[in-house]
């Protein structure tokens, strides 16, 4: 019982909390990206095929690279892996 979403009180007082505010892109920072929360869209994704030596043998490996779009002001974005 203790692991309710809401209690009696709050439903009767019709008091919701709202869930946070997203951040614009602007305002990413080594902080805010742990804590906070942006709305952003997925644009052109791409598979990134690549080489690398390890040790004498030659490998294969692909990243998955994109560029994460604010929602709200398309001008910021940042390239994803």
């Amino acid at each position: 019982m203790g692991d309710e979403c809401s209690s009696a009180g709050d439903m009767q007082t019709g008091s919701v909390e709202q869930p946070p505010a997203f951040l614009s892109l602007k305002e990413l920072t080594d902080r805010s990206a742990r804590i906070a929360q942006f709305k952003l869209s997925v644009f052109h994704p791409w598979d990134d095929n690549y080489t690398y030596s390890w040790g004498t043998a030659e490998r294969k490996a692909t990243a998955l690279k994109c560029l994460l779009v604010d929602v709200n002001d398309p001008t910021c974005y940042c390239h994803a892996e």
